[in-house]
């Protein structure tokens, strides 16, 4: 289906739009997230049971101070915080790029359905031509 003139520009003026509506809620929710207003969406979420384990150094009769087992997801589990903000930045970027493409597209949509206009060559043009 090929759209010419009129909805080829009504096209282009939607994808502008919304490619711009992109944007700007991807602007605006990375910059609610960084002031503290808003919290970013949960990728990891900490286990409740692992919460109320010690992890703190015991010290034996003999005085030596020996530390629990801690397995891997007790290391892991106090980054989960910045895991989120670096998953939710890593989804706005590709928002962000998403909504330039589409901007990017309806601009081009609007600049093809304006016709072509023919140049017209200045007089002092047509007199320098060499006559054969």
């Amino acid at each position: 289906m090929d759209l010419k003139g009129k909805d080829q520009k009504i096209v282009g003026y939607v994808l502008l739009i919304a490619g711009l509506c992109i944007m700007i809620y991807s602007i605006v929710s990375v910059a609610n997230v960084f002031m503290g207003g808003d919290v970013p969406i949960e990728i990891l979420h900490a286990s409740e049971d692992q919460e109320n384990t010690t992890t703190q150094p015991t010290v034996d009769e003999s005085g030596n101070a020996t530390m629990p087992n801690m397995d891997l997801g007790q290391i892991v589990e106090p980054m989960f915080p910045l895991f989120n903000l670096m998953g939710w930045i890593a989804i706005a970027f590709f928002l962000l790029i998403a909504g330039q493409k589409m901007a990017r597209v309806g601009i081009d949509m609007m600049k093809a359905s304006i016709p072509e206009q023919k140049k017209i060559k200045p007089e002092k043009e047509k007199r320098q031509q060499p006559q054969p």
